[in-house]
């Protein structure tokens, strides 16, 4: 990509020195870096330039009074005007200095001076020039990277949309399955409007279902491109207006510096209902600025949009076959491939599910492979069709504990993660391997964030697989210094917000707790104690203290961890459950944690009322199904037992642990242990152990004792069940 040259004034040297940190030496020449102490002089620093396509001057009092930065900036231009560099770069960070400052010289005054203080947006800015002055040099990467077949309709409505003068639009909505081109087709489009440039490379954020406005501000804010402070925000005191309207005036900053961010959502923006959560919906009906600011990849589609007249909404779905022959013969001329028959391009083709990052991939793929071979086949086959088993069990052992630790912690910083698993050349092998690109998913400022595709995160959870010992001690370790620096730290700028829920659930200073996290953390924390720890005590204990300011929260956080917080009472045999249920509107959640309570207390005939009333609502309620098959099992129902067992596994995933355990222990209860029954069983035993995960290997372990016990009439095997 190139270098840049940071000039500036020593006494400057807090604020560059972290841009010089975080561009590496890769990106940039620093003194720090390239000139050995004492030896920095005119000499080095035409050395330094000569190695260099951009000048950075950093403009401060300081610098504009340094005989030194004079000097850097003279021979910069000289070598600007012979071409020898590609680009001068002012940015002014003395908040002091005016546009108009005398001081600075007259070849600057040309250029659009920026007044910037924050660290990572001047990164960004300086990798976002270094970017185009290769994009300059670089006809094959203008093309390749800019690549867009198909989909005109969707890029025309778009476009029609947002020349709307009466709906103003500044933000789109592509909705579709992950990979499938969303944020492509937002890019493609934005560049048609003149919107963006080629080369601009817009932030992305990750926002999830469990998270809301809060979170929202704060991943703005970790950003790190505009000034504003949230030290002093308290995010549960403040309503939900006041939040509202200090998200509106940072949106604002982003749009008058013409920044544009992504955000990768999975359900806190578009609702499964396909309605746009309320808090965000507000935001962008009072922006008065109209400049265009988000662009949202939704797994949701977005309906009733004649109600949101600011939002541009499309489908996006998989590229039909013409288009993916186009993708593919472009990119094979790009690359210059040309010794593919006819046939063998057919065949490829034929391969392609519709995902243009399959193609890209294929077309890697056909690079890496000597001419002939086609052994890559089953890759470009598997390329995001993979189950999510499949993928993990492909993995060497030190593979899989790293996404297990990224799966458990759902999303991690990459520094936190390089200094738990302490194996640079392994992290950076498996974070940029070309097929494992489909299940890691960046994001924040120049990718800061990491976390793993939501299926194989499902999967790696519901499997139990646990957190190597190694990593949980170095993790536990980190958590003990974070503690530390909290105790005398009330910035948010300090503040490591990847473990705070780890810190939650510990139970630590719950004074603190309330100041330094933000309410989703209370929600992530609820879910593992309930759904891994099973720790209903304190899962009840968080959410009342989160209860004594509910109003100040989005209604999604409300509704969740007061369904958390009943189903624990349930758990705990707890009456007051049935006051509290109460305020649940879901009625199929209400009789669901009803029924729940009834069985933990002994009233079987109640429970399976409720559980019932479940099901007549939600067909599908897994919980209420396994809730009413046990129900049979202890009111020793066993021919009930099973058709309703056989019921579930027949109309379930073949590969869900929970329905083959219920169907082969009803069938091990039976009273009917006929052959055709043995053989049944046994294919279920198989399955539960082929699927290799701890759970489903605790599974089988525990029904063939059951199967000793009940089929081959070994009471002596009772006992060890039990333990």
């Amino acid at each position: 990509m190139g270098r840049a040259f940071l000039s500036h004034s020593s006494k400057d040297k807090i604020l560059v020195e972290a841009v010089a940190r975080k561009l590496g030496n890769k990106y940039c020449v620093y003194d720090t870096f390239s000139f050995e102490e004492g030896q920095k002089n005119l000499d080095e620093i035409e050395k330094g330039l000569e190695d260099t396509d951009l000048f950075v001057i950093f403009l401060s009092n300081n610098s504009l009074e340094s005989e030194w930065v004079k000097k850097e900036l003279e021979i910069a231009y000289d070598k600007l005007l012979k071409k020898e560099i590609g680009k001068i770069y002012p940015i002014i960070i003395d908040k002091e200095i005016s546009y108009e400052d005398s001081r600075i010289p007259e070849c600057l005054k040309e250029y659009n001076l920026q007044k910037i203080t924050k660290s990572n947006r001047i990164k960004k800015n300086i990798l976002m020039i270094l970017r185009e002055i290769r994009w300059s040099k670089s006809d094959f990467l203008k093309e390749k990277n800019s690549l867009f077949c198909g989909r005109n309709d969707l890029v025309e409505k778009l476009e029609t949309e947002y020349h709307d003068f009466e709906k103003e639009v500044n933000n789109f909505v592509a909705s579709g399955f992950s990979l499938i081109g969303r944020k492509s087709l937002m890019k493609y489009t934005l560049e048609k409007l003149n919107i963006l440039s080629k080369a601009h490379k817009p932030n992305i954020i990750k926002f999830k279902d469990n998270e809301s406005i809060e979170d929202f501000i704060k991943k703005l804010f970790d950003l790190g491109i505009i000034d504003f402070s949230i030290e002093d925000f308290d995010f549960f005191t403040n309503s939900q207006e006041v939040k509202i309207n200090k998200l509106i005036s940072i949106i604002e900053k982003f749009q008058e510096i013409r920044e544009i961010i992504f955000i990768d959502d999975f359900g806190g923006i578009i609702l499964p209902n396909g309605d746009v959560v309320d808090w965000f919906r507000k935001t962008i009906q009072r922006l008065k600025n109209t400049q265009f600011i988000f662009g949202i990849s939704s797994k949701f589609k977005l309906k009733r949009t004649h109600l949101y007249s600011r939002i541009g909404a499309v489908q996006v779905n998989l590229l039909d076959k013409n288009d993916r022959k186009k993708m593919f013969a472009t990119l094979l001329g790009i690359e210059q491939i040309d010794y593919l028959t006819n046939e063998d391009k057919e065949k490829i083709c034929n391969l392609f599910k519709g995902y243009p990052e399959q193609i890209r991939y294929a077309v890697d793929l056909i690079k890496e492979n000597p001419k002939g071979s086609f052994d890559f086949f089953p890759d470009i086959v598997d390329y995001n069709m993979k189950n999510a088993a499949k993928i993990f069990n492909d993995l060497t052992e030190e593979e899989k504990n790293i996404i297990i630790l990224i799966a458990h912690l759902e999303i991690i910083e990459q520094n936190l993660l390089f200094e738990i698993v302490n194996n640079d050349e392994l992290l950076n092998d498996i974070l940029n391997r070309p097929h494992l690109q489909n299940i890691f998913e960046k994001s924040g400022s120049s990718d800061f964030y990491i976390n793993i595709s939501e299926n194989l995160q499902d999967f790696i959870i519901r499997s139990n697989f646990k957190i190597l010992e190694e990593y949980n001690k170095k993790l536990n370790e980190s958590l003990d210094d974070f503690k530390k620096e909290l105790e005398n730290s009330k910035e948010y700028t300090e503040i490591d917000h990847t473990v705070i829920d780890l810190i939650l659930a510990q139970n630590f200073n719950k004074n603190s707790q309330l100041k330094i996290a933000l309410p989703s953390h209370y929600l992530k924390t609820i879910m593992k104690l309930y759904k891994i720890k099973r720790n209903y005590k304190q899962v009840i204990s968080i959410s009342k203290r989160f209860f004594e300011t509910e109003n100040n929260f989005d209604d999604y956080l409300v509704k969740e961890i007061r369904k958390y917080m009943c189903l624990a009472l349930a758990r705990e045999k707890d009456g007051s459950v049935m006051q509290e249920v109460e305020k649940i509107k879901n009625e199929a959640d209400k009789f669901f944690i009803k029924g729940l309570y009834y069985r933990q207390i002994g009233k079987y005939k109640e429970a399976y009322s409720f559980q019932c009333k479940t099901l007549e609502l939600q067909p599908s309620y897994a919980g209420a199904q396994r809730e009413i098959l046990q129900i049979y099992t202890i009111l020793g129902k066993v021919d009930e037992a099973l058709i309703y067992a056989k019921k579930l596994y027949d109309e379930s995933n073949k590969n869900n642990p929970y329905t083959i355990q219920g169907y082969l222990l009803s069938l091990i209860k039976s009273k009917n242990n006929k052959d055709e029954n043995k053989k049944i069983i046994n294919e279920l035993l198989m399955q539960l152990k082929e699927i290799g995960t701890d759970i489903s290997i605790e599974m089988y372990e525990r029904a063939k004792l059951s199967y000793k016990a009940f089929i081959e009439n070994n009471y002596n095997v009772f006992k060890e069940i039990t333990l």
